[in-house]
């Protein structure tokens, strides 16, 4: 702000310092502004885990990938950003249809038996606003970053929420295998995967989840369908990454 000599609105911009669900919180944030009758709202978010200070505590908790250790992430960076709109009828693209958070107890940092819950809640309460059911969704995206634990959590959550048999194969995408973990970028990159695929109606695909887990136990969840008409929930388009 100093150096371009322009300052963010001191009511309408807010920063969410909270890891991998960052992204999400900034999404619901999005989602007030635009009740409260703002046109259009920007979501951004940047981040890096290449720094000596990062890659020193990541090591020092054993969860640095290295030939030592191959349970561990592959530190990446990334900035990504989109425009969330309501009432826009721009043609196929995503709708954010539902939004849900918790906290999970037993974080990667804790000694505690992981049971999926945090996530779990989190998932429930998006789906729940969304009208759907975890059966009646096509893809899942996360922000598992080749940690075990992480794809741990994720049959875990599965396994509480589904109560129908799915005939349908229901994919998992993550993007930490091309671009490792991305921090608190994660979820706005799951944004525009979710968004690209709607819109480009990739292999059928109507109705995604996105899951993100921050290290310190937030959970948070978004679920994304299919629109192509004007139907009054928030919208999403890519503007970059």
């Amino acid at each position: 702000q100093a150096r371009l000599g322009v300052h963010f609105h001191p009511t309408f911009s807010t920063v969410f310092s909270l890891g991998h669900t960052a992204g999400f919180h900034a999404l619901r944030s999005a989602r007030e502004l635009l009740k409260s009758g703002i046109h259009a709202c920007v979501v951004v978010a940047a981040d890096s885990l290449l720094s000596s200070h990062t890659l020193s505590w990541l090591d020092s908790q054993f969860r640095l990938k290295t030939e030592a250790n191959p349970d561990g992430i592959i530190p990446g960076e990334a900035a990504a950003a989109v425009i969330v709109q309501k009432n826009q009828n721009f043609g196929p693209g995503a709708e954010v249809v539902g939004l849900g958070f918790a906290t999970e107890d037993a974080h990667i940092l804790s000694r505690e038996p992981l049971l999926g819950l945090g996530l779990t809640d989190a998932s429930r309460q998006a789906l729940t606003e969304a009208g759907l059911g975890l059966h009646q969704i096509d893809c899942r995206i996360s922000d598992v970053t080749g940690e075990s634990y992480g794809f741990k959590e994720i049959p875990l959550v599965s396994g509480r929420l589904t109560r129908s048999r799915r005939t349908k194969a229901q994919p998992l995408w993550h993007w930490a295998e091309a671009i490792g973990d991305i921090g608190a970028a994660a979820g706005l990159f799951q944004l525009a995967a979710a968004e690209d695929a709607l819109r480009r109606d990739y292999a059928g695909i109507e109705t995604i989840i996105c899951w993100t887990s921050s290290v310190e136990g937030g959970r948070a969840s978004a679920v994304l369908r299919r629109s192509a008409s004007d139907s009054g929930t928030m919208k999403t388009d890519r503007t970059g990454e």
